[in-house]
């Protein structure tokens, strides 16, 4: 659920947290974007999954990263499996562009890529 909260909110806020100076430097790094600060649960869920991975890519085994996690063994393979996933959507989507590439090359050659351009003498 977002909640929009106003410019006067946000300094306010800002100024209680972090100071009048820090407030400045913050606000002047984040000028004219819109920002989502997701809840610090979600934060550390994120942080802890890339923790995960991190451990896996190492060769650490899931087992040995439930116990550093204190999850179970179920949860660390699903983590590294949606990681998988991930990773072959994005290889997927990367093949697609690349051949996207390649028939724009071949258009601008004047070559379809899918029928003779030769002729027969």
């Amino acid at each position: 659920m977002s909640q929009t909260i106003s410019a006067r909110e946000v300094w306010n806020i800002l100024v209680e947290v972090v100071g009048v100076d820090s407030a400045v430097r913050i606000l002047n790094r984040l000028a004219g974007r819109q920002a989502y600060f997701p809840s610090v649960e979600s934060l550390l869920r994120q942080v802890q999954k890339a923790d995960i991975i991190a451990l896996w890519v190492s060769g650490k085994r899931a087992g040995e990263i439930a116990i550093i996690n204190n999850l179970s063994v179920t949860e660390i393979k699903k983590v590294i499996n949606r990681h998988c996933d991930q990773e072959k959507e994005l290889q997927q989507e990367s093949r697609k562009a690349a051949q996207g590439r390649q028939v724009d090359e071949w258009t601008d050659l004047g070559l379809s890529g899918d029928e003779d351009q030769y002729e027969e003498e």
